[in-house]
């Protein structure tokens, strides 16, 4: 969730907050962008963790729709699995409308969420269109190792010399030294700004 932390004076709808975010990702010069969420299913190893993370009371707002007003305390939204679940299937939805086509171009996002994958581009027609990528659904909790699929599909699909990471979690750097050198492009860490034709976020 580093690019929601990360937001200065945070959008006051959810509609809003999604456009910043797309717009983020593809303020890159990469071509295509992989967007790798983490899931929060019920029932997890993780529960005790998240709930030592959360301080004070955790808020489990539902995001239904792109008018819908966020809080102003933004960050304790963050502390809630159902509302982060809730807004990253909003994202999914949310990208598809034709009106987030400028913001695209020609560039190919790439969103790992639940256990599915979606690939979004615009058409000959400046239309957006939203395809499932079955070889990249994934039942991994953790986008940190989720990762490993995408970079394994891209140098399967995409032939390219370097990938750029971007994140703020040191156990990605730990992750990708063991699948350095396997059948995975070189890869160089994303808080080393280096441009390249693909980027991957860790969410």
């Amino acid at each position: 969730m580093f690019l929601l932390q990360a937001l200065v004076n945070c959008p006051e709808t959810f509609g809003a907050i999604a456009k910043v975010i797309l717009t983020k990702l593809c303020n890159v010069t990469s071509n295509e962008i992989h967007f790798i969420c983490d899931t929060y299913p019920m029932g997890s190893i993780k529960d005790i963790e998240r709930a030592c993370r959360a301080k004070g009371e955790v808020f489990d707002l539902k995001v239904t729709a792109a008018d819908q007003r966020t809080r102003k305390d933004f960050s304790k939204l963050l502390q809630s699995s159902v509302f982060k679940t809730s807004f990253i299937e909003f994202l999914a939805e949310q990208w598809k409308r034709d009106t987030y086509a400028v913001i695209l171009g020609n560039r190919t996002v790439i969103m790992g969420l639940e256990k599915v994958c979606y690939c979004f581009r615009v058409d000959n027609n400046g239309s957006i269109i939203r395809y499932h990528i079955e070889g990249l659904d994934c039942n991994h909790e953790e986008a940190d190792t989720r990762l490993a699929l995408h970079l394994a599909y891209v140098a399967k699909h995409a032939h390219l010399p370097y990938v750029v990471i971007r994140c703020n979690n040191t156990d990605v750097l730990v992750i990708l030294h063991y699948y350095q050198g396997q059948e995975t492009p070189r890869q160089t860490c994303g808080w080393m700004r280096v441009l390249m034709a693909i980027t991957l976020y860790v969410m």
